[in-house]
């Protein structure tokens, strides 16, 4: 789940109880189960691996009032509005190209879009093989 400041924050897991959790979907997903979700991104909730956030480059969050905001407020930062400038200008700012620098460092996600993006934009060897054999079994 995800969760956002000030709304549902307080469904906040344990770490313990998120470890329990993501031990059993991995024994699952061991023993055959259909999981789509990477074998690293399950174990990122048991180890806490680190990684390198590339989710900025992959996906953005546009606001209804046409603000880009941060990863689920991680930052707690707008680094620019749609309405008053186009993609292109957003994507080649000063202010993106910070934002990206600095959201390199964050292993604070939980999301399975942002973790999972991050792998594949890092062209993360275990992550590209386990999941180009996953995919094809789902087709």
């Amino acid at each position: 789940m995800a969760l956002y400041k000030g709304y549902n924050d307080q469904y906040k897991c344990t770490t313990n109880e998120l470890k329990n959790a993501f031990s059993q979907i991995l024994y699952f997903k061991k023993l055959g189960y259909s999981i789509i979700n990477s074998t690293q991104y399950l174990k990122y909730f048991l180890n806490k691996k680190q990684y390198k956030c590339h989710g900025p480059k992959c996906f953005i969050s546009v606001e209804s009032n046409g603000d880009i905001s941060s990863c689920l407020d991680i930052f707690d930062m707008i680094w620019g509005n749609v309405r008053n400038t186009n993609f292109k200008e957003l994507f080649t700012s000063k202010e993106f190209k910070e934002f990206c620098k600095k959201a390199e460092k964050c292993n604070e996600c939980n999301d399975v879009k942002g973790i999972e993006s991050s792998l594949f934009y890092s062209l993360n060897p275990k992550f590209l093989i386990e999941n180009a054999f996953t995919y094809k079994k789902l087709l």
